[in-house]
């Protein structure tokens, strides 16, 4: 059986990585790339789906992250993402985890539905996202396994 202090500490990381999310999500509304890029560990993963027929996008560092961020600058204000049905597993300072985006049109956007499946390392105290894969759901479907 977990100690209270355990417990204590569970519920503290899955509320930072509850926050580390919605600070994702704030900063994309507001264009803000570099502050994106900061919730990831340096040596990160991070997928997003590409253009129908084209291969997904791949970035395998905070650096490649802060790049692509600063190329896709026009894209991040006409988005409303809508972040929700969390779940993370704790394991020390460690953690991995899913949790779904909605993101309704606004300003011509495409309205899109899909969720996050997710990795996270806690350094010196603070939580960061160490593999970020997006699967969209609304338009189309994507197979995460292939």
């Amino acid at each position: 059986m977990k100690t209270i202090e355990d417990r204590i500490a569970e519920q503290e990381a899955r509320q930072a990585i509850s926050e580390l999310r919605a600070r994702y999500a704030w900063y994309g509304l507001r264009c803000e790339g570099e502050k994106v890029a900061s919730l990831f560990t340096e040596e990160c993963f991070f997928e997003v789906p590409a253009a129908p027929g084209s291969p997904r996008k791949a970035l395998r560092s905070r650096a490649e992250l802060r790049e692509f961020l600063g190329r896709s600058r026009p894209a991040l204000g006409s988005i409303l993402p809508l972040v929700h049905n969390e779940i993370t597993s704790i394991r020390g300072n460690e953690a991995e985890g899913s949790c779904v985006l909605h993101r309704p049109a606004t300003s011509g956007a495409t309205a899109m539905a899909g969720r996050y499946l997710e990795r996270f390392k806690r350094i010196d105290g603070t939580w960061f996202f160490s593999e970020r894969r997006l699967f969209r759901a609304i338009p189309d479907w994507e197979d995460e396994h292939g």
